[in-house]
């Protein structure tokens, strides 16, 4: 009985130095959602489940080797006679979406759609939403705070007010052109000054003389958000 009291004592003793691990995670970019070419009217016309199975055939046909499949990483912290084990989870994160070349007229549903393919609205900050059948930027858009870059190109908006809202978000990346508001006399130089925040409008960037002229248009005749251009 004393042999197995030792034993147990010792045991007991171990347990009590063994490090306790503290589990955190570590977000890393995924790949693009992309559900471009499809012919879609609405995000209702998604198949979520379809979606997903299709997600998880491509997972496991994946390679899984140590060069391309992210590894839970692991640190051992000493705090005096204790130890942490602290491990961390590499997730991926969704923050793409290709939705171009369909036949959209509106986002609506697009919170839900996005909730559908996993990607969070609030962390989603590369949108492709070009060559479909809008008209405007929707207001749901100036929802997604950490939105930097915008394709909007090939659709049909015809108006300043119907994409002004949009300087609400930090963009730095725009793309309006292959729309009829292109035809709009100092198309460029009004979009920038609607825009402070972009880089590159149309794939070109914006130089400081493309601002120089922004700002003596401003001057002028007014911010492009309270004035109709004047189409050539």
């Amino acid at each position: 009985a004393e042999y197995m009291g030792e034993n147990e004592r010792k045991k007991r003793l171990s347990m009590a130095h063994t490090p306790s691990a503290i589990v955190a995670e570590r977000e890393i970019a995924g790949p693009p959602v992309d559900l471009s070419f499809k012919e879609y009217k609405s995000f209702a016309d998604v198949d979520l489940d379809e979606f997903r199975r299709e997600e998880s055939l491509k997972k496991a046909k994946s390679p899984t080797n140590a060069e391309t499949k992210p590894k839970p990483s692991t640190a051992i912290v000493l705090a005096g006679n204790e130890g942490e084990v602290r491990k961390t989870k590499v997730k991926l994160l969704r923050r793409s979406l290709r939705f171009n070349n369909n036949l959209l007229e509106n986002l609506n549903g697009f919170f839900d759609f996005l909730r559908g393919v996993r990607i969070d609205p609030l962390k989603l900050s590369w949108l492709d939403l070009s060559f479909n059948k809008l008209t405007k930027a929707d207001q749901v858009l100036t929802e997604l705070p950490c939105l930097q870059a915008l394709y909007l190109h090939g659709n049909n908006i015809a108006r300043f007010q119907d994409v002004d809202k949009l300087a609400l978000l930090p963009l730095r990346s725009l793309t309006l052109h292959g729309n009829p508001i292109e035809e709009i006399r100092n198309y460029r130089i009004y979009v920038i000054g609607l825009f402070p925040t972009i880089r590159n409008l149309d794939f070109t960037t914006i130089t400081l003389e493309d601002r120089e002229k922004s700002g003596v248009l401003r001057q002028m005749f007014g911010s492009p958000r309270h004035r109709k251009p004047q189409s050539p």
